[in-house]
C-alpha cells in the first residue's frame, strides 16, 4: 500500500494544477462576460440617461450577473471534489503510456486483494505505474490550451476598451470612467428660460471705499454668467438714502468674459451704488469722501543760540528755505485745510524725524530740528482720513557760518596830525551778517604798553533787541577830554574794534594821531630844529604792524599750523634779501650825531624785539613793539604838519564855510554828467519798449477781466433759466421729450461756461507766474490774490456740481451750486479789477484804458452791424487860398482825375456776414466791455456827461444782449454813443499827450533863470483836467 500513496501524492499534485488552471480559465471567462455585461450598461446609460431607477436597476442585475458568472467559473471548479479514479482517468486520457496501468491502480489499488495472489498483482499494477508516473511531470498532463483561448480573449476586448477611451474620451471614456465609478452624468444643458430664472453673481472691483473729494473712480463688475438684459450702474447720493430716487448709469462691456465698466468722474459727496441687470442686483455699497488734503504754508519759529541774546523770529513761509548758525532750534509748524495726525521728514542722509499734533491746532503738526549741518528732506504729512500727501518742495535748511564784523573805514585814513584840542572825527560802516553788538576805539598813549583804553563809538544795544546789521558809525574824538592832557609832539596810536553778539571781533588797521602845536610861528624862531626832522624814514612800517595786528586777531580763529606757517613768513618779509639783515626802517641824516644815532637804534631794537618775537608766535609783543617803534618814527616831521588855530570866534563861520564847500563839493559829485545824444536816445528807446511791455500786460490783464465779466453774465443767465424750469417743473413730475431737451440744453450751457472758466484761469496762472519780474509790486500782489481765490473758491467745482444735478434732473438742488460759482467768480474778479486800478493809478493811465476799451467796444459794434462799413473819411479839402497854392505848385499828373486807388476806396467795404454764435459772441462781448467803459469813465468822469449818462442807461438794460444780435435801431444808437464818447476820449488823450510833450520839450529848452516859471505854467496846463 506503501506504493499506492505515492501514487495518490501524484494523482493530487495534478489534481490541484487543474483546479487552478480551471479558476485561472473562468476569471478569464468572467472577464470576458463582464465586458459585455458592462457594454449593456453603457447602452443602457445613453438611452436612459440621469434617471435614477433604471440606473439602479441596471447597476444591481450587472453586479448579480457578475456575482453568478464569478462563481461558476470560478469558486465552483476551486470547491470541486474529484476522486483518483477521475484524476487517473483524465491522466490516462490525455497520455497513452501508462496503457490502462494508472487506472487500474487507482481503481483497485484503495482496497487491495481478497487472496494474495489478486493482492500481489495490484501491488505489481500500482508499482508499475508509480514507475511509469516518475518518469513524467505530471502538472504536464494539465493541458493549458483553454486558458489561453480565454486568456486572449479577453486581453483583447480590454486593450480594445482601455484604446477607444484614449481615443474617444468625451464620448466613450469619460461614460465609461463615470459608470465605473457610478457617478450620475451631468444634467442636460439648461433653456434659456431656465437661464434667465438662474442667479447672477456680481464680483466688483471697488465694494465699500473712502476717496478724496473731488476724484474719480472706475469700478469694473465681472457677472458669474451672461446676462439677458443690460448692465446698469445705479447710485444716489447718501444723503438722499431712504428718501431719494436711484439714477442709473449703462455700464460699458469689456473685452474680458461677462466683464462691464463704468466711469465716475468729480465725486464731491457720499453716495451709495449697486450694478443689476434685470431683476437681479448686487449688494449695496458705500461711497464716502473727505476733502482733500492742502498744504496752507508752514509757520517757522527761528531761536537762535543763548549766546546771541536775541529773541525768537517766527514767520510764515511757503516753502522751507531757511539759513540758520550752529546751534540754533528752528520748530516747524505745518499748516494744512483738515486735521493732521503726523508727518514725517525724510533726510537725504536717510534718517527722519517725526512731526507731533499740535496740541493747540489739530490742523498742524510741529517739530523742533537742531541745526547742526546744511539738510535737505522731503515731507510726507498724513491726515485724519489717512491720505498721504508728499510735499512736492524740498526743505532746505543752510547751516551758515557766523563770520566776525566787517569795517569799513571812511575816515581818518593815515596818520593825522592836529593840535592838542583837536577833534578826530571817525567814519565808518560795520557790517555783521548776525547784527553788530559794539563798535570801541581802543586807543594808547605815548608808550603806553598796556591794552588800551576804550571808547564806545555807538550806543549800547538793548539787550535782548535785535542788532542791526548794518550800522553807520559818527564819532568825534577829542583830545581836550583825555586825562592827562595831550602834550605836544605826543602820539596815539588807536585802532576800532567791533564785537557781535557771538563774542567775534573785527578790527580795522592802526591809525596814528600825531599832537602837534597850536601855532606855527611859535616855532619858527628856534635856533636848533627838532631832532626828529633830521632823521630819515627809509622804509615805511605801518604795512608790516597792520599784518601783524591783523594776524594777533585771528589767533583764535586760525589753526595753530596755519598760524604758525603765517608767523614765520611775515618774519621773513622783514628781512632785506640782498643783506640778509632786518630792514632799516630809520636812518640819521648826520652820521655824527650822538642823538640822531640813539633815536635810531632805540627804533631798531624795538622792531628787532618785534621781529625776535615774531619767528616765536608771540604777536602780542611784536604788535606792541612795533607800534611803539611807529609811534616814534611818526613823530619825524611833526612840526611841519601842525596847524595855525583860528580864534574861537572865528571857528564856527569857519566851519560853516567849510561845511558849506563840502555840501556844493558832494552834490556836484553826486549830480550825473551831461547825457549825449546817444545815450538819450538809447534812453528812451529803452524807455519806450518799457511801455510798450507794460501796455501789452494791460492789454492782457484788460481782455482777463472782459472774460470773466462775460462768464459771470453768462452764469447768471444759466442760473435764472435753472430757477425758472425748477419753479415750472417739480422734480417729482414725469418727464417728457421736451423737458429732456430743454434740460440737456441747461447741462450743455454749463459746460460751455466751465470751458471758458477754465480758459480764463490758464490765462491768469499764466499771468501770475511773470507777474513779480515783469509787473509793478502791487499789481503783481493782486494777481496773486486773483489766482489764490479761484483756487481757494473753486468756480469750476461747483460748475461741475451743478452740471452733476442737471444731468440728474434736479434743477432745485442745482441752483445752489450756480450761486456759489457766481460768487466764487465775484470774488476772483474783485481783485482782478484792483490789479487793473493799480496798473492805471494815474490819470493818464485811466484815460488811455479808457480810450482803449471805447475802441475795443466800438470794433465789436461794428462786427454786429449788418449795413456796409464805409472806409476811413477822406481828409478835408482844403480852403480856397490853399487850393490856389495847390494848383500853383501842382504837377501835371496831381492835376489829373482821380487815381484808381482813391476811386476804389470811396467805395464800401462789403462785410462778411457772422454765424449766430459769432454774432452771439461779440454781443456778448461788446455788453461785457460797455460795463466796464461805464465804470471806468465815472471814476474821473471823462468824456461828456450826456454821452456818459446814456451809455449806462443802456447798459442797465437786462436784454441789452439780446436786442444787441436782433435790434438793428437799439444797434445804431449805441453805435452812435459809443463813437461819440470814443471821439471824445482820443481828444482828451491826446490833448494830454501834447501838453505833456511841449512840457518835456520847454523843459529842456528854456534858459535856467526862466525854467521855474515855464515848468509851473506847463505843469498847470497837462494836470488841467486832471482835477475835477
Amino acid at each position: 500500500m506503501e506504493n499506492y500513496s505515492q501514487l495518490s501524492l501524484k494523482l493530487g499534485v495534478v489534481r490541484r494544477t487543474w483546479k487552478r488552471m480551471a479558476a485561472i480559465s473562468g476569471l478569464a471567462i468572467v472577464l470576458i462576460e463582464s465586458t459585455g455585461i458592462f457594454t449593456v450598461l453603457m447602452l443602457a446609460d445613453w438611452i436612459y440617461g440621469s434617471r435614477p431607477v433604471p440606473r439602479l436597476i441596471a447597476y444591481a442585475v450587472a453586479i448579480i450577473l457578475v456575482i453568478i458568472i464569478f462563481a461558476r467559473n470560478v469558486l465552483k471548479p476551486l470547491f470541486r471534489k474529484i476522486p483518483d479514479e477521475k484524476i487517473a482517468l483524465y491522466i490516462e486520457e490525455h497520455n497513452k503510456e501508462f496503457e490502462g496501468s494508472l487506472m487500474s491502480a487507482a481503481e483497485f489499488g484503495k482496497g487491495g486483494g481478497k487472496t494474495e495472489e489478486q493482492s500481489q498483482l495490484i501491488d505489481a499494477i500500482i508499482k508499475s505505474a508509480v514507475t511509469r508516473a516518475e518518469r513524467y511531470n505530471v502538472k504536464s498532463f494539465v493541458p493549458l490550451t483553454r486558458l489561453r483561448k480565454y486568456g486572449i480573449v479577453a486581453l483583447i476586448l480590454l486593450v480594445s476598451y482601455v484604446v477607444t477611451s484614449v481615443v474617444f474620451p468625451d464620448t466613450l471614456g469619460k461614460r465609461a470612467l463615470r459608470i465605473l465609478t457610478f457617478t450620475p452624468p451631468p444634467p442636460p444643458p439648461l433653456s434659456i428660460e431656465q437661464l434667465s430664472k438662474m442667479p447672477i453673481d456680481f464680483n466688483l472691483s471697488t465694494t465699500d471705499a473712502n476717496i478724496p473729494k473731488g476724484s474719480s473712480l472706475t469700478l469694473e463688475a465681472i457677472l458669474s454668467r451672461t446676462p439677458q438684459d443690460s448692465v446698469i450702474f445705479n447710485f444716489m447720493p447718501a444723503a438722499e438714502s431712504g428718501k431719494g430716487t436711484w439714477r442709473t448709469i449703462p455700464m460699458e462691456e469689456l473685452d474680458k468674459l461677462h466683464g462691464y465698466r463704468v466711469f465716475m468722474p468729480d465725486i464731491n459727496e457720499g453716495t451709495m451704488f449697486y450694478v443689476s441687470s434685470g431683476a437681479h442686483k448686487s449688494k449695496t455699497y458705500n461711497i464716502t469722501v473727505f476733502e482733500p488734503f492742502t498744504l496752507q504754508g508752514y509757520e517757522v519759529t527761528m531761536r537762535y543760540p543763548e549766546i546771541y541774546r536775541m529773541p525768537e523770529v517766527a514767520e510764515t513761509l511757503g516753502t522751507v528755505i531757511v539759513s540758520a548758525v550752529e546751534g540754533s532750534k528752528i520748530t516747524v509748524r505745518v499748516l494744512g485745510n483738515k486735521k493732521i495726525t503726523g508727518a514725517t521728514l525724510t533726510w537725504d542722509s536717510g534718517k527722519t524725524d517725526k512731526f507731533s499734533a499740535d496740541q493747540t491746532r489739530d490742523t498742524t503738526v510741529v517739530a523742533t530740528l537742531d541745526v547742526k549741518k546744511s539738510m535737505t528732506g522731503k515731507l510726507k504729512v498724513r491726515d485724519i482720513d489717512g491720505q498721504d500727501y508728499e510735499v512736492p518742495e524740498a526743505l532746505e535748511f543752510e547751516l551758515v557760518k557766523d563770520l566776525p564784523p566787517v569795517l569799513e573805514i571812511k575816515s581818518p585814513k593815515g596818520t593825522v596830525a592836529m593840535n592838542p584840542l583837536g577833534e578826530l572825527l571817525i567814519r565808518a560802516k560795520v557790517e555783521d551778517d548776525f547784527g553788530v553788538d559794539s563798535v570801541d576805539m581802543v586807543f594808547f598813549r605815548g608808550g603806553d604798553k598796556s591794552e588800551g583804553k576804550r571808547v564806545s563809538l555807538i550806543p549800547v544795544t538793548k539787550e535782548g533787541g535785535i542788532p542791526k546789521k548794518v550800522l553807520p558809525v559818527n564819532y568825534a574824538f577829542r583830545l581836550a577830554d583825555l586825562k592827562p592832557d595831550v602834550a605836544r609832539e605826543e602820539v596815539l596810536t588807536f585802532y576800532i574794534e567791533s564785537k557781535d553778539r557771538k563774542g567775534q571781533s573785527g578790527v580795522s588797521d592802526f591809525g596814528m594821531i600825531a599832537v602837534g602845536y597850536f601855532e606855527m610861528w611859535s616855532v619858527m624862531n628856534m635856533e636848533t630844529p627838532p631832532v626828529h626832522q633830521m632823521l630819515q624814514v627809509t622804509k615805511d612800517l605801518e604795512p608790516y604792524l597792520n599784518a601783524a595786528w591783523h594776524l594777533h586777531s585771528q589767533k583764535s580763529l586760525l589753526p595753530e599750523n596755519d598760524f604758525n606757517t603765517q608767523a614765520k613768513e611775515l618774519a621773513d618779509s622783514v628781512i632785506d634779501p640782498a643783506t640778509k639783515q632786518l630792514y632799516s626802517f630809520a636812518e640819521p641824516k648826520d652820521l655824527e650825531n650822538q642823538e640822531q644815532i640813539a633815536i635810531c637804534k632805540k627804533i631798531a631794537e624795538m622792531i628787532k624785539r618785534g621781529h625776535e618775537a615774531l619767528k616765536k608766535s608771540d604777536t602780542q609783543t611784536t604788535v606792541t613793539e612795533w607800534r611803539l617803534a611807529l609811534a616814534e618814527i611818526q613823530l619825524l616831521g611833526v612840526e611841519d604838519t601842525a596847524e595855525i588855530t583860528l580864534p574861537p570866534e572865528a571857528q564856527d563861520m569857519a566851519a560853516a564855510t567849510s561845511q558849506e564847500m563840502k555840501d556844493v563839493f558832494e552834490s556836484f559829485k553826486s549830480e550825473s554828467p551831461p547825457e549825449t545824444k546817444d545815450q538819450k536816445q538809447a534812453k528812451a528807446e529803452a524807455a519806450a519798449n518799457e511801455a510798450t511791455k507794460q501796455e501789452k500786460k494791460a492789454e492782457e490783464l484788460a481782455n482777463i477781466v472782459t472774460s470773466l465779466n462775460r462768464i459771470i453774465a453768462n452764469q447768471q443767465e444759466v442760473r435764472k433759466e435753472t430757477e425758472k424750469n425748477a419753479a415750472e417743473k417739480p422734480e417729482s413730475a414725469k418727464k417728457d421729450a421736451k423737458d429732456e431737451k430743454e434740460m440737456k440744453k441747461l447741462v450743455l450751457d454749463q459746460v460751455e461756461i466751465k470751458a471758458k472758466t477754465d480758459a480764463v484761469a490758464a490765462e491768469l496762472e499764466k499771468m501770475r507766474s511773470t507777474a513779480a519780474a515783469e509787473l509793478k509790486p502791487e499789481t503783481a500782489k493782486k494777481i496773486e490774490e486773483a489766482a489764490k481765490a479761484l483756487q481757494r473758491n473753486q468756480p469750476s467745482q461747483k460748475m461741475v456740481n451743478a452740471m452733476v444735478e442737471l444731468n440728474a434732473f434736479r434743477p432745485k438742488t442745482a441752483v445752489p451750486e450756480q450761486k456759489k460759482a457766481e460768487e466764487a467768480l465775484a470774488k476772483v474778479m474783485e481783485s482782478l479789477k484792483n490789479a487793473s486800478d493799480t496798473m492805471a493809478a494815474d490819470p493818464k493811465a485811466e484815460l488811455k484804458r479808457a480810450k482803449n476799451e471805447a475802441e475795443k467796444l466800438a470794433k465789436e459794434v461794428a462786427k454786429l452791424d449788418k449795413k456796409p462799413e464805409a472806409k476811413p473819411e477822406e481828409k478835408p479839402q482844403p480852403k480856397p487860398a490853399e487850393k490856389g497854392q495847390e494848383k500853383a505848385g501842382a504837377k501835371p499828373e496831381e492835376k489829373a482825375g482821380a487815381k484808381p486807388e482813391q476811386k476804389n476806396a470811396a467805395k464800401p467795404e462789403e462785410k462778411k456776414e457772422l454765424t449766430p454764435q459769432e454774432r452771439k459772441e461779440a454781443a456778448e462781448k461788446a455788453k461785457a466791455l460797455a460795463k466796464q467803459l461805464v465804470e471806468h469813465m465815472d471814476n474821473r468822469e471823462f468824456g461828456k456827461k450826456e454821452d456818459r449818462e446814456k451809455l449806462k442807461e443802456i447798459t442797465k438794460d437786462p436784454d441789452l444782449q439780446k436786442k444787441l444780435e436782433e435790434d438793428e435801431k437799439k444797434l445804431d444808437e449805441m453805435k452812435e454813443v459809443v463813437a461819440r464818447i470814443k471821439n471824445k476820449l482820443e481828444e482828451e488823450y491826446d490833448a494830454k499827450m501834447t501838453g505833456q510833450r511841449l512840457f518835456s520839450a520847454q523843459r529842456e529848452e528854456c534858459p535856467p533863470q526862466y525854467r521855474a516859471l515855464v515848468n509851473k505854467y506847463y505843469e498847470s496846463l497837462s494836470q488841467k483836467d486832471d482835477v475835477k
